[in-house]
């Protein structure tokens, strides 16, 4: 068995803080953060600007924090949305990895 008890228990954590957010709303904040651009990152992700901006919200909801400055012309990341794509991307090379997958450095 490859998960212990403390483990399933770090895990169980780990999901109680994110607050239930799925790794491809992480992703498309991390594409978002990228671009600063909802039509850019939009088109990348193969979604709607709609779509993209409810994933965003759900994912600054979930984590009680402002991941962004959003004006109609203009999209900022926070000092706290600065972080969590920091750590957002750590969070995906460690499981590319995993899969054996190569991630660059940007990514």
């Amino acid at each position: 068995m490859l998960l212990t008890d403390a483990s399933s228990e770090i895990v169980a954590e780990l999901d109680n803080r994110l607050g239930g957010l799925r790794l491809d709303e992480i992703f498309s904040f991390l594409v978002l953060a990228e671009e600063l651009h909802f039509g850019k990152a939009a088109d990348r992700l193969y979604v709607t600007t709609g779509a993209l901006s409810r994933r965003v919200a759900r994912v600054e909801r979930a984590l009680g924090i402002v991941a962004l400055f959003r004006t109609s012309r203009s999209v900022e990341l926070t000092q706290d949305g600065a972080r969590l794509a920091a750590q957002g991307h750590v969070l995906i090379r460690a499981l590319s990895s995993l899969h054996g997958d190569e991630v660059p450095a940007s990514a």
